[in-house]
């Protein structure tokens, strides 16, 4: 269990691509035949959403790698410190870089974009959301500055349990109970959902409490293709050629359609079904494309050689920064060049942008915040073995 795993930095990276060209997609407005990508497999390029839940299950995938040595031992203080310094000191720097840009370049809305971005970068900043981007406690309006927010606040929330999700959960019982343990998670947080109002942020793209519960179950099932992952490997590998394709397809097409189930269900089904429980199953069913398409890039030697080349393994390496940046980089060309220049090209710039801001933050902030991390987490675990020397 000691192994990494490259090809998910790899699949990480084209993920954080889709979610770019997602976005390129929302802030536009609504086009009928642009709509019509959505049915089509071209829907898989800008399945951000989806990408999001790539990331969950990717990292419960990761995390719970460490808990399945023979003999590890939780040490929760530098567990901590480390997804301390890997996650949030990049996101931090990423709000300051937001607001910078949100000060400097905010048009307060512009005529001919879509709703969604006309709900962007025209809040003032004030030390409550200051406060709440810092502290990620509260259920704030985390699209305010950068859009991507939501995501990194479910992430550091889940991260700060995720030990206790292993040692209580899927370290004690086998995967049937702790795959009903996680569905029954996204079910309390319907529940609640319908029963206990929440504003602003009704829903799932949100920093909602009640979604936590959901995303947890996204990384319980990442943790247990971690843990099954040789049994997964080894079946695979017996499967014929066309077997294996098989599962492919079938992972991308879950991937590329789950996401859209809920609205082809609600166009399906009368008004008094439609509700929060058809984005619960749409997740779900991406979540079902998700665990395929990861056990083929591990186990199939084609895929698995294809994610290791150098290109995308270096967008595997900026992922995270890419993902934290690009909107901005996104919303100050919009407001910069909007009206000057035609929007492909500024959609462009902003791809060519956002790989160049990305390279130098996974540089100058992440590898030297994950260097610290690392070195104060390795610091605890001496004064904790000088401590138990001392007692004894």
């Amino acid at each position: 269990m000691g192994k990494r795993y490259y090809e998910l930095d790899s699949l990480r990276g084209i993920a954080a691509i889709t979610v770019i060209f997602g976005h390129f997609y929302i802030i536009l407005p609504t086009i009928q035949t642009v709509e019509l990508l959505n049915y089509t497999p071209l829907r898989v390029i800008k399945a951000g959403h989806e990408a999001v839940l790539f990331f969950f299950v990717l990292s419960g995938f990761v995390l719970s790698l460490p808990f399945y040595k023979k003999g590890y031992v939780v040490n929760y203080l530098p567990y901590i410190t480390k997804r301390f310094f890997r996650i949030y000191i990049p996101y931090i720097v990423a709000v300051i870089f937001a607001m910078s840009m949100y000060q400097l370049f905010s048009r307060g809305g512009i005529h001919g974009m879509s709703d969604l971005f006309n709900q962007i970068w025209t809040k003032p900043i004030s030390m409550e959301s200051i406060i709440n981007h810092v502290v990620l406690i509260g259920n704030f309006d985390s699209s305010a500055y950068n859009m991507v927010i939501w995501s990194l606040t479910q992430e550091m929330r889940i991260s700060i349990i995720f030990p206790l999700i292993m040692l209580f959960l899927i370290c004690r019982f086998n995967w049937k109970i702790s795959l009903v343990a996680g569905i029954s998670l996204s079910i309390l947080s319907l529940i609640l959902h319908q029963n206990i109002e929440i504003v602003p942020n009704n829903g799932p793209v949100s920093t909602n409490y009640f979604f936590t519960l959901h995303y947890i179950s996204m990384f319980i099932i990442g943790a247990l293709l971690a843990k099954n992952i040789r049994f997964l490997d080894k079946k695979y590998k017996s499967l014929s050629l066309f077997s294996k394709v098989y599962v492919f397809g079938v992972g991308l097409l879950f991937y590329t359609y789950g996401g859209i189930s809920d609205a082809i269900l609600e166009k399906i089904l009368p008004v008094k079904f439609h509700g929060y429980w058809l984005k619960i199953i749409a997740d779900y069913g991406t979540t079902i494309g998700v665990a395929l398409i990861l056990i083929v890039s591990i186990s199939s030697s084609t895929a698995s050689a294809v994610l290791q080349t150098n290109t995308i393994k270096f967008f595997g390496k900026i992922s995270y920064s890419l993902y934290l940046f690009h909107a901005i980089v996104l919303f100050t060309l919009v407001n910069a060049f909007f009206g000057k220049l035609p929007i492909w090209l500024i959609e462009l710039i902003t791809i060519a942008i956002s790989i160049i801001v990305a390279t130098i933050s996974y540089y100058y902030v992440e590898v030297p915040s994950m260097k610290l991390g690392k070195y104060l987490a390795n610091k605890w675990k001496g004064l904790k073995r000088d401590m138990k020397g001392k007692v004894a």
